[in-house]
């Protein structure tokens, strides 16, 4: 089964994915430039919710940020 999520940067050799992993979310991440082996985090639901509400955060202040650099 594929990732309902995955994003690979073939330049950099770099990629994250999210799957399921039981009651849990899985986050997948690798370098291959820095070796082989990945990097497994498990996110409970709630700790899901608080990655969603960050990540929305982040990108509006993003968002914010190049939008007064483009007004400047």
């Amino acid at each position: 089964m594929s990732a309902p999520f995955q994003y690979v940067d073939h330049e950099k050799g770099q990629g994250v994915e999210l799957y399921y992993e039981d009651e849990c979310i899985a986050l997948n991440t690798w370098d291959r430039k820095r070796g082989p082996g990945d990097h497994e985090i498990m996110l409970n639901p709630r700790a899901v919710e608080l990655l969603i509400q960050s990540l929305t955060e982040m990108q509006a202040s993003i968002r914010t940020r190049y939008q007064k650099a483009i007004e400047s």
